[in-house]
């Protein structure tokens, strides 16, 4: 099959879960003797590269704003895929649901993965937040199909618009050969001696919960916020302004996958705060090394982790958060942690292996294009 992916800002991996998602999925298609095409945006990805590990890379502009930069990449990657000879074109985000009729006019099947609730998040304004809303309607009649990773927003779709899916989730972290002790030794932490967030410094992220809650915990724990915003925000100074003058915090910026990787594995705990609906592939991930688990009691994070992490109220934010945070630091907790640990990474390695999911995602296509 010819595939072609739409709606990220390119490979290799820049920074989020999409790109991850479209780096592992459409290189292991490669090796299942597909052709793949993935639209990478200029000034993410170097514009001379042409293929990365056997995926052809097609490199468009795209209006470099928070509101415009994806949709108006995705609007040329549109115009540029219906002249070529591709079978199936992925679009990723919700918002692209508008392009995914034109394809179809030319006789290419089309599928959207709509991801979580866009609209909600609070990063994006009132016209944004409309356009969003909309456009999960429009997912539900304009590409052959639609694509969630989280059972509730499978349920969401199906009773609002009576529209079906298919679900697939995400994957964990790779495998990766990387020396942990040496990325460990470069960010000055200790191999479970901090807490970790993994995620976008925006607000619908709620990490102003993190920082309030370890600011009043008695610990030589360090807490390391991992990740960044690529547009300068109040939100961002606002959280540096939070953490200000507790030498606890570190704040690294984008680091590697890798890295990413080895600093999750070698922490205390991971803490999930996110709030905007659908499966958090940073919790998956956490999920898929071992980490013991600190979440919101947040609908899709139950979903996912059942009775294999430990919870804090949302209502309640940070002060129900620090009482969980010093649940899990009490001596006596330490063999229901690595019983915690054990479980979730099983789990992990069952539901949310790339190969069953690659698997999915190539069975979904070819039966849209038989």
């Amino acid at each position: 099959m010819k595939i072609a992916i739409i709606g990220i800002r390119g490979i290799p991996v820049v920074y989020s879960g999409y790109e991850i998602f479209s780096e592992i999925v459409s290189s292991q298609l490669v090796k299942n003797g597909h052709r793949v095409t993935v639209y990478c945006r200029s000034g993410y990805v170097v514009p001379e590269k042409k293929e990365y590990k056997g995926v052809r890379l097609i490199v468009l502009p795209s209006i470099r704003s928070k509101n415009f930069d994806t949709i108006s990449h995705s609007f040329l990657s549109t115009l540029h895929a219906c002249f070529q000879d591709y079978d199936v074109i992925l679009y990723l985000s919700v918002g692209n649901s508008i392009f995914s009729i034109v394809p179809r006019l030319f006789g290419k099947k089309t599928l959207v993965n709509v991801d979580g609730l866009d609209w909600k998040r609070k990063k994006w304004g009132w016209f944004a937040q409309k356009f969003l809303y909309y456009s999960e309607y429009l997912a539900t009649i304009l590409p052959n199909a639609i694509i969630t990773d989280s059972i509730f927003i499978k349920n969401y779709y199906q009773q609002k618009y009576s529209k079906a899916s298919y679900h697939i989730p995400y994957g964990g972290f790779v495998d990766s050969s990387m020396n942990e002790s040496m990325i460990l030794k470069k960010y000055g932490l200790k191999k479970n001696q901090y807490f970790i967030w993994n995620g976008r410094l925006v607000p619908e992220n709620h990490i102003e919960d993190l920082i309030q809650a370890f600011k009043r915990v008695k610990t030589n724990h360090r807490c390391v916020i991992l990740g960044d915003d690529l547009y300068k925000s109040e939100y961002k100074k606002k959280l540096l302004n939070l953490a200000k003058g507790d030498k606890r915090f570190l704040f690294p910026g984008f680091v590697p996958h890798e890295s990413a990787k080895a600093l999750v594995k070698n922490s205390f705990a991971y803490v999930e705060t996110k709030r905007s609906g659908g499966t958090h592939p940073s919790l998956v991930e956490a999920m898929s090394v071992g980490s013991l688990i600190i979440c919101s009691d947040l609908h899709a994070n139950k979903e996912v982790l059942g009775e294999r992490g430990i919870y804090y109220s949302m209502i309640k934010g940070s002060k129900n958060l620090k009482k969980r945070i010093e649940y899990v630091l009490l001596p006596e907790m330490k063999d229901k942690i690595e019983k915690k640990r054990m479980e979730v990474k099983k789990h992990a390695e069952e539901l949310y292996n790339w190969n069953r999911i690659v698997s999915q995602y190539e069975y979904l296509f070819q039966k849209q294009v038989c």
